[in-house]
């Protein structure tokens, strides 16, 4: 039997197919060739917005090392501060040239702008400095057709922009610069965001003012330093002087008298122009305070008492002190040593079992608070009446009454005293022979300070006395401390 021959495609379904198949290769290179357009669009935008980008950072980085350079301009004598900006155009002084030199230069100055003309497009202009006329001289340095625009705006020292800068009028240069480009490549425009420039020599001068002040107070500190010491110099002058009686006077402080009844002159003490400033001193006298290293407990009591310290604190105070002078260990009833107390606070230290060295070791002596010490709520503090500086003995002549209470004086003697002290001094103890006073002083607190420019710049307090074992009188420092 004979088989069917297969069949195949007609002419028709041939071109047909065909047909399918050029219709569908025109549609995919059409697609390919639109990719193919958006790819080289983009890559011609990315490249115009990185040529626009680089080109604004490369501006950037000549004004940020932007410098208030002062010089003569043209003829004019006088020197100008050399910075002007307009919303177009920017001449300024610049430490980092957009273009070096072939020579090391400090100043550069600059010239940026678009211009129009037959050469239209950025115009870039520089010269080294110094020059007489740096921008009208400045030479061609970059000529780039593709920007159409460059504008400029300007940062003051309130946060503001402003679209000009005249520095003359200001004294200074802004504290940033905003730029902003706009350029048309390959037929495209391209405007890069607004590029923000801080001025590195604002911040220069800034820390630079910091520096300045801070050198200038060391070195007024310094000269007030001295001042301070000529001070305490003449203070000693008044103190080695040959006087009989030391007396306070209306004002408090310390006058010196001789036997006969004469006052000797005091030196100025106060707003004494020397070396550039001033100095100022006092002189009070230590010995008119009790001396806690050598006072009996019944006087410290005493004392407190008046004071007005209850007497539950005033026991522990006064046991307190003595624990703390005490060459041994064992504390008493109310008092307190190293190993049960003092060694068990948060911020350990020794009772220093000897002597008072300063009455601010008051301050680590259980019982006394700052309160107490300094005073608070109208009383006075235990500092302003205590010392351990003197040779032990209270100057009749210059003793606060909360003092003469402590050594037992009674009111109508305490009135006695101060009356006869408004006519002058004690010339004798009389009848306060044996209470533990004399009439005069050797030992003085002298607070002295130095001013430069009606300010305070340095304080000195030091405590002296005055000795007498050798052919001329002579000055121990007991105490030295200063402050600014």
């Amino acid at each position: 039997m004979r088989r069917p021959h297969p069949r195949g495609f007609t002419l028709l379904e041939l071109l047909i197919a065909l047909s399918i198949v050029g219709a569908l290769l025109a549609v995919a290179f059409g697609g390919l060739r639109v990719a193919l357009a958006s790819w080289r669009q983009g890559e011609d935008r990315a490249e115009a917005h990185q040529y626009v980008r680089g080109l604004a950072s490369s501006l950037a980085h000549a004004v940020e090392g932007a410098h208030p350079y002062r010089a003569p301009l043209g003829l004019a004598p006088e020197p100008v501060l050399l910075f002007q900006g307009t919303a177009t155009k920017l001449q300024f002084v610049t430490r980092s040239s957009p273009y070096p030199f072939s020579i090391p230069i400090a100043f550069t100055a600059v010239v940026m702008s678009v211009e129009t003309g037959e050469k239209p497009g950025l115009v870039v202009r520089q010269r080294a400095l110094p020059n007489r006329n740096p921008f009208a001289d400045a030479e061609v340095r970059l000529t780039d057709p593709a920007v159409t625009a460059l504008t400029f705006r300007y940062l003051d020292a309130t946060g503001s922009w402003r679209d000009t800068w005249d520095a003359e009028a200001e004294q200074a240069i802004p504290d940033a610069v905003e730029i902003t480009v706009a350029a048309v490549m390959n037929g495209r425009a391209t405007t890069v965001p607004p590029l923000t420039v801080a001025i590195r020599t604002t911040r220069f001068a800034y820390s630079m003012r910091l520096e300045a002040t801070s050198v200038r107070a060391y070195k007024d500190g310094i000269i007030g330093t001295h001042l301070a010491e000529a001070a305490v110099a003449q203070a000693i002058r008044e103190i080695v002087a040959d006087f009989d009686f030391a007396c306070a006077a209306e004002d408090r402080q310390v006058t010196f008298y001789r036997r006969d009844g004469r006052m000797l002159p005091r030196l100025p003490r106060q707003q004494v122009a020397f070396g550039g400033g001033e100095f100022g001193y006092t002189i009070d006298d230590e010995e008119r305070l009790l001396n806690l290293n050598v006072s009996p407990p019944d006087r410290v009591d005493r004392l407190l008492q008046n004071l007005g310290i209850e007497k539950s604190t005033r026991d522990t105070i006064i046991d307190s002190i003595q624990d703390w002078r005490d060459a041994n260990d064992e504390h008493r009833t109310n008092g307190a040593e190293s190993d049960d107390t003092y060694l068990k606070l948060s911020v350990p230290y020794r009772a220093r079992n000897g002597p008072l060295e300063s009455i601010a070791e008051l301050l680590q002596i259980k019982g006394i608070t700052p309160a107490l010490y300094h005073g608070a709520e109208g009383k006075a503090g235990i500092a302003a009446s205590v010392t351990v500086r003197s040779p032990g003995q209270v100057n009749l002549n210059t003793a606060d009454p909360v003092v003469l209470r402590a050594l037992n004086f009674s009111e109508a003697e305490i009135s006695q005293v101060v009356q006869t002290r408004r006519d002058g001094c004690y010339t004798n103890v009389g009848q306060f022979g044996g209470r533990g006073v004399t009439l005069t002083s050797r030992t003085f607190r002298v607070k002295a300070e130095g001013s430069v420019d009606g300010r305070v710049t340095a304080r000195l307090t030091a405590v002296v006395q005055k000795r007498l074992d050798g052919a001329l009188p002579s000055i121990a420092v007991l105490e030295w401390l200063s402050s600014e």
